[in-house]
C-alpha cells in the first residue's frame, strides 16, 4: 500500500478521512532525553523549572492549515470571503463553528457550548390582550424609561450643584 504523502490526491478515493484529532491526558517533553545544563540554566533565570511530564491538559491537532483561511476573491479589490465558504461550489461549511466550539471546548466552558447547542422555543403572544392593552403597554415601554433618564438627570444635577456651590 503506497502512503498518502506519495499518491497524487485526485486518486486517493478514501472516504471518512479525519481532518483533526482531540488528545487529552498527560503528555511528555519533546526534550525529555535532550535537555543541556546550557538550557537548565535559562530556565534557572527565568524562574522556572524544566518538567518533563506536563499536567493533565487537551490539544486539538488539525491537519490542514486552510482550515482557519478566508479565500480572497480578488487581489486587486480584497474580496475576502467568509470562513468556510468555497467559491467554487459557492458553499457555506461550517470551518468557523468547527473553530469556535473547539476553542470553547478547549478552555472548557462546557456550559457555553450547551447553550449554544440549545433549542428555543418562542412561543406566540395572545393578541386579544396585546390589542387591548397596547397603550399600556406603550406608555410602558417608552415612558418609563425615559422617566428613569429624567430622574437620573435630576439626581446627577442635584449632586453637581451641592459639590461645585460649596
Amino acid at each position: 500500500m503506497r502512503s498518502c504523502a506519495t499518491t497524487p490526491i485526485l486518486q486517493i478515493h478514501q472516504k471518512q478521512i479525519p481532518l483533526g484529532v482531540l488528545l487529552e491526558g498527560e503528555f511528555s517533553s519533546l526534550y525529555e532525553n535532550r535537555v543541556t545544563e546550557e538550557m537548565e540554566a535559562g530556565l534557572r533565570e527565568i524562574g522556572a523549572t524544566y518538567k518533563s511530564q506536563s499536567p493533565p491538559n487537551r490539544m486539538i491537532v488539525v491537519s490542514d492549515g486552510d482550515l482557519i483561511l478566508n479565500p480572497v476573491v480578488d487581489p486587486e479589490t480584497m474580496g475576502i470571503m467568509p470562513l468556510g465558504y468555497n467559491v467554487f461550489e459557492r458553499r457555506m461549511y461550517g470551518n468557523k463553528d468547527f473553530i469556535i466550539n473547539s476553542i470553547e471546548y478547549l478552555l472548557n466552558d462546557a456550559g457555553m457550548v450547551e447553550a449554544r447547542g440549545k433549542e428555543i422555543e418562542l412561543r406566540p403572544i395572545d393578541t386579544v390582550r396585546a390589542t387591548d392593552n397596547r397603550t399600556m403597554w406603550q406608555l410602558l415601554n417608552i415612558g418609563v424609561p425615559l422617566l428613569a433618564l429624567a430622574l437620573f438627570a435630576v439626581v446627577f444635577t442635584i449632586i453637581r450643584r451641592n459639590k461645585y456651590t460649596k
